[in-house]
């Protein structure tokens, strides 16, 4: 009996740190919804304000980002807290970017972005408007 549950016991402990990956992801709280932005260009350029909205689809995000007279459309997946973005600027300069944001508890994302051949990072931080999609 002794050895039938050390055995047990070992199996236990080499599937626990499985059971997150077979469970799914833990999410943060619904991302749905539009936010103001605040950001600096790539390598500490311009710093720049703008609109964000952020439509939950099937297990995908829909993200559109309006920054003056530009208009960015993105795909994004969200893992615990991590939102990543893989998003297209249709104007002048229009190469495909990523970008990476943290989910912090009261709703706000921040995080670094860069775009197809950059060297450099740009930052930016979404503040909830308060207005959610239904």
């Amino acid at each position: 009996m002794g050895r039938v549950l050390s055995r047990l016991l070992a199996g236990a402990l080499v599937l626990a740190p499985l059971t997150g990956l077979l469970a799914g992801p833990a999410t943060a709280a619904p991302l749905d919804g539009e936010y103001i932005i605040e950001g600096r260009d790539p390598g500490g350029g311009s710093k720049y304000k703008g609109q964000v909205l952020v439509v939950k689809e099937a297990s995908t995000y829909s993200v559109i980002w309006k920054i003056q007279n530009q208009v960015l459309y993105g795909t994004g997946i969200l893992q615990n807290k991590t939102f990543a973005v893989t998003y297209l600027n249709y104007g002048p300069a229009s190469a495909p970017g990523l970008a990476l944001y943290d989910v912090a508890d009261d709703g706000t994302l921040t995080g670094q972005f860069t775009m197809l051949g950059a060297k450099n990072l740009g930052v930016e931080a979404w503040i909830p408007s308060g207005e959610q999609t239904p």
